[in-house]
């Protein structure tokens, strides 16, 4: 099963081996497993590691490593094409529905826990930090299953 590549600063979209995931710019993984066959989610150094429920584990090297502004994102597609942005750091999967991968490409992913930075906001003070508080505390569509 292959994993989806798009980068982020063109939307550029690549098939690799699932076996191979090596990230060197900011991009979206897509994997077309469903987010219930996770069992978890851990940090190696620069590398995300998904362990599955069946045992199987899937390396993404250099998720971390990310250089510039915006930091890399995992997305899980269901068999319906309903996609699941994961918080990839703290444990116990967490998932944010995704209306469109646009969402990721800009960086203003309002996912609790989401990995892209949000500068704008940031350089915006106070005010712009409120909007983004509002925006990622909103909508109910987190899934803590």
């Amino acid at each position: 099963m292959p994993a989806d590549i798009i980068l982020k600063s063109n939307g550029a979209e690549q098939q690799v081996p699932i076996d191979a995931i090596d990230l060197d710019a900011p991009s979206i993984v897509r994997l077309d497993i469903p987010r219930t066959a996770v069992e978890g989610m851990q940090r190696q150094g620069d590398d995300l590691i998904v362990q599955l429920k069946d045992g199987d584990t899937i390396r993404i090297a250099d998720f971390f490593n990310t250089p510039g502004e915006l930091a890399n994102d995992l997305v899980f597609e269901e068999q319906d094409g309903t996609q699941w942005l994961a918080a990839t750091e703290g444990g116990t999967p967490r998932y944010t529905l995704l209306n469109d991968l646009d969402e990721l490409m800009t960086g203003t992913s309002a996912a609790s826990g989401g990995s892209s930075l949000l500068v704008p906001g940031i350089i915006g003070g106070v005010a712009g930090i409120g909007g983004i508080a509002a925006a990622a505390s909103g909508g109910g569509n987190d899934d803590n299953t």
